[in-house]
């Protein structure tokens, strides 16, 4: 089992964009997450949503291994995969979809386990 925590006060705070397409960004991140720490008996998820300016950061954190040095270059590299049964697109989508609405995703660095930021445009 997987404990999800979603914490901030915006998370009802109409973004710029189509909210399909939107969904699937934070999809792609959450069930990243999720993925990275399956059959940890600590799993954890920690979704957080804070303003910054005109925009929201979304930033989606796990703890579990980390990633992995040697791909760090390709994260968002379409077809490139640190999961043995990965295909390499849920990352290359996600920040796709956030450019086409003004956003981005970044990979943050340091600490344990993984963090991913979607910076959204707020409507």
């Amino acid at each position: 089992m997987v404990r999800v925590d979603i914490t901030g006060e915006l998370l009802a705070t109409p973004l710029a964009g189509d909210r399909t397409r939107l969904e699937q960004v934070v999809i792609n991140l959450v069930q990243n997450a999720i993925e990275a720490v399956e059959g940890r008996r600590d799993a954890r998820v920690t979704v957080t949503a804070a303003q910054v300016g005109e925009t929201i950061a979304l930033s989606v954190a796990d703890n579990g291994p980390g990633l992995d040095p040697a791909i760090a270059g390709t994260l968002f590299t379409p077809f490139a995969s640190g999961k043995p049964e990965g295909l390499g697109l849920g990352l290359a989508i996600a920040r796709d979809i956030a450019r086409e609405f003004g956003g981005d995703i970044a990979h943050v660095a340091g600490g344990s386990g993984a963090t991913f930021v979607a910076t959204l445009r707020t409507a």
